[in-house]
């Protein structure tokens, strides 16, 4: 039963972490590419340097995870992020904040409703 259980456990891991996908956030031209992304918890997001020289400075983020500030330039091409918790991220350049370059992400439980039926094909005895 112990071995079932961690087989089970196993593949349900093994298929989460399969399902994980990296956005890519172009900076350049004085704007983030795309500037709003919503997307699943464990999921990474990752800023790629194209053109000029920024940042990306969080702003209001979920309570309770890491906060960043980070160049993004010839020198320093990407800066890649993992969010650990749920909602709404909001970040800036901060050399164009005036300008308006500005992004957000917002991250969702991705996890739907399953179902687990389990049964035997004989008589069971718990001890």
């Amino acid at each position: 039963m112990k071995k079932t259980l961690l087989f089970f456990t196993t593949i349900f891991i093994l298929i989460f972490t399969a399902k994980a996908t990296i956005h890519i956030i172009s900076v350049q031209n004085d704007i983030f590419s795309p500037s709003s992304l919503t997307f699943n918890l464990g999921d990474t997001i990752k800023w790629v340097w194209s053109a000029g020289s920024h940042t990306t400075t969080s702003l209001t983020i979920p309570s309770g995870v890491a906060s960043w500030d980070k160049s993004i330039n010839s020198s320093s091409t990407s800066f890649t992020y993992v969010p650990t918790v749920t909602g709404t991220y909001n970040y800036q350049c901060n050399f164009h904040f005036s300008m308006g370059m500005v992004g957000n992400f917002t991250v969702n439980n991705g996890c739907a409703a399953v179902t687990v039926s389990i049964s035997t094909a004989s008589n069971t005895t718990f001890c």
